[in-house]
């Protein structure tokens, strides 16, 4: 089996095309230090974070990071934990949080979590015995993740109306608990991952259609251009940064590449309407992974493209979204110092004035 594996990821490596766009310069960015959350995971077009603080017990609770300051956000409990992983431009939230679990079981377990200023704190998953996650909201908000209980485990999406009722939905057929939703578009378009393929499903026709030679790798990110971003994986095994996008209704694979050695294994995380590409790549042992940006064509370490003043104090460790207007989510050490929550502002370019 594992041999019939290996052709067949060779196999995919002779299909992967090349994504032919405009060669343009990098563009360069600044490093602005973000909202003082303790981390951040998701950004909306307004800049807007969700993420978590650490209060005065040491807990983490779920928290969105505004220009303005910090806004706490309640859990499932009293004073309880949890994680805000995604913000949409109405700021609604989705991630999980911690809730009791069933007598027999004892302790807390994670549900899938929803909150915003209308109906507050909503558990998606109230009735389960198991954990839930989620892990991207739209702004049609349509919220996507996972849930993990027995037979009933896979990808989910849920919508919540108005008066805080919640419909459920499953995605495809059940599966093994590595089956889950990563990201969801404005078109109602979800990507997911299987330990065994990657896949789109369609709300709208409620259709799902794995994505060509992605055996073991993993589908991240897509933008409104229903443009698919992750891995594949070619036939040494290695990671390298993949898109997929359907041309004239079939799914194609392009190779976005990767970074010179030590970095020769790469992710890509997520993807704007823009085209530009934000991940990471793997360093050898005892190297330190690498983010990267890719755009028009190239794939560049982001030391690469921070504005020189700034990566002077500056080391970017990593990268976690990017909205519309080019901003990009990261985390970053100034001087050495512990990391924080930093947002990469693209520099416009000037045109040279005409003489």
């Amino acid at each position: 089996m594992h041999e019939r594996h290996r052709s067949y990821v060779a196999t995919a490596t002779l299909l992967a095309s090349v994504l032919v766009v405009p060669c343009a310069a990098a563009t360069q960015y600044r490093v602005i230090e973000g909202p003082a959350l303790d981390a951040a995971f998701g950004m909306n077009n307004a800049a807007e974070l969700a993420g978590v603080q650490v209060d005065s017990r040491r807990f983490v609770i779920p928290a969105i990071g505004k220009p303005s300051g910090i806004v706490p956000l309640p859990a499932l409990m009293p004073g309880g934990e949890g994680r805000a992983v995604a913000i949409n431009d109405g700021e609604q939230v989705a991630g999980f949080a911690m809730t009791p679990a069933p007598p027999q079981f004892g302790g807390l377990v994670a549900h899938a979590w929803y909150w915003s200023e209308a109906t507050g704190p909503i558990d998606l998953t109230p009735n389960i015995t198991g954990a839930s996650f989620a892990t991207a909201i739209s702004n049609h908000g349509i919220v996507v993740g996972q849930r993990m209980e027995g037979e009933t485990s896979g990808p989910f999406f849920w919508r919540v109306a108005a008066d805080g009722s919640v419909e459920e939905n499953r995605i495809g057929k059940p599966d093994i608990t590595t089956n889950d939703a990563t990201d969801v578009n404005e078109n109602g378009l979800i990507a997911g991952t299987q330990f065994y393929h990657s896949w789109v499903y369609d709300t709208a026709t409620r259709e799902l259609v794995e994505l060509p030679n992605s055996f073991r790798g993993a589908a991240n990110g897509l933008n409104d251009r229903n443009e698919v971003v992750g891995y594949y994986r070619d036939e040494f095994f290695q990671r390298r940064t993949a898109l997929w996008r359907e041309v004239e209704g079939t799914w194609t694979l392009y190779d976005l590449g990767v970074l010179p050695d030590p970095h020769a294994s790469c992710e890509a995380w997520e993807i704007n309407n823009a085209r530009t590409v934000i991940g990471e790549c793997i360093g050898a042992v005892g190297v330190s992974d690498m983010p990267f940006v890719w755009q028009s064509g190239k794939i560049r370490r982001i030391d690469e493209v921070i504005v020189s003043a700034d990566a002077e104090v500056w080391r970017i460790v990593a990268l976690y979204d990017i909205n519309e207007s080019g901003k990009i989510l990261a985390a970053g050490r100034k001087n050495g110092g512990p990391a924080q929550v930093v947002i990469l502002d693209p520099v416009l370019r000037r045109r040279p004035a005409r003489k």
